[in-house]
């Protein structure tokens, strides 16, 4: 795994109002595909909504994607002929709800490099935190009056010292 802290990857998706989840992009950095990103990026954007329907076009001469898409229970729909400006047709693809979701926490420790397992163990209880005890603020004004005028005539307020008195 990478070691430093650049974009490994990004996602793009739109939750339509119909029971939809459009999914517009998926990338990944070259130098980390095939260790199953792309995959858990595309479970969390459908877990946002997981009775929704996953939809998306893929270039029909993107085998890896159409692997991925497939793995994660997409079904070819149909075909939209020179889709692309190049030419390049798209293949269209949907998901039924049905999977679990991935979650952001476990999503972020995957990326973080923990296996599988590892990521899906729930989170350690949080330290238990002494009470803090409040310190009162105490205005104190420095000698000399508050209000002083400069040489082009404005008046300025001069600066106060904001201490926090001890607990007594």
């Amino acid at each position: 795994m990478e070691s430093d802290a650049r974009v490994v990857g990004s996602v793009g998706f739109c939750v339509c109002a119909g029971g939809e989840t459009q999914i517009t992009q998926i990338a990944t950095r070259p130098s980390i595909r095939r260790r199953g990103l792309g995959s858990r990026m595309l479970k969390a954007m459908l877990g946002l909504d997981p009775s929704a329907v996953g939809v998306l076009e893929v270039r029909a001469t993107n085998e890896a994607a159409l692997a991925m898409y497939e793995k994660c229970g997409f079904q070819r729909a149909g075909v939209r002929a020179k889709y692309y400006s190049d030419g390049v047709d798209a293949v269209c693809m949907t998901r039924e709800p049905g999977e679990r979701p991935v979650s952001t926490r476990e999503l972020t420790r995957l990326l973080a490099g923990l296996s599988s397992d590892a990521a899906r163990k729930p989170a350690p209880p949080l330290p238990e935190l002494a009470e803090a005890t409040p310190r009162p603020v105490v205005d104190v004004p420095r000698q000399g009056p508050a209000f002083t005028r400069g040489d082009s005539g404005e008046y300025k307020m001069r600066n106060r010292i904001r201490r926090t008195r001890p607990p007594s």
